[in-house]
């Protein structure tokens, strides 16, 4: 979490990454925290292993339990589109609205093809 808080962009990931309680992640923040992560795992930890093979486990445990969250969320995202926002859910962001016209929820058969179109949708807005 420290690393994601650091390197993060948006200023209430941040905010809700400080808190110890619980917290809901819009869209965008769930897809931001899914790539600190998959980051983190690609730069950061191989190096925390090498340095601290002993404690490796359980931050892998961390990772993939973080992992868990940020999928599980992005979800529940994916299966409220899916069901014409039944859920809540409603693109408020103009990032949002982008993704929701530019990934097709019918274009895709399952949420992680549609969470990597959200990915690269989000790195071409920008």
């Amino acid at each position: 979490k420290q690393y994601a808080y650091q390197h993060s962009l948006i200023a209430d990931l941040k905010e809700k990454l400080k808190s110890n309680s619980k917290y809901s992640l819009s869209l965008i923040e769930a897809l931001e925290l899914d790539n600190l992560i998959t980051g983190y795992f690609n730069e950061e930890f191989k190096k925390y292993t090498l340095q601290n093979p002993s404690k490796a486990s359980q931050r892998l445990d961390d990772i993939k339990s973080l992992k868990m969250e940020t999928n599980r969320i992005i979800n529940n995202h994916y299966d409220n589109v899916k069901s014409n926002y039944q859920y809540g859910f409603k693109p408020e962001s103009e990032l949002e609205l982008y993704i929701r016209q530019n990934c097709d929820i019918r274009n895709f058969r399952d949420y992680k093809s549609w969470k990597e179109c959200a990915k690269e949708k989000i790195q071409a807005f920008q």
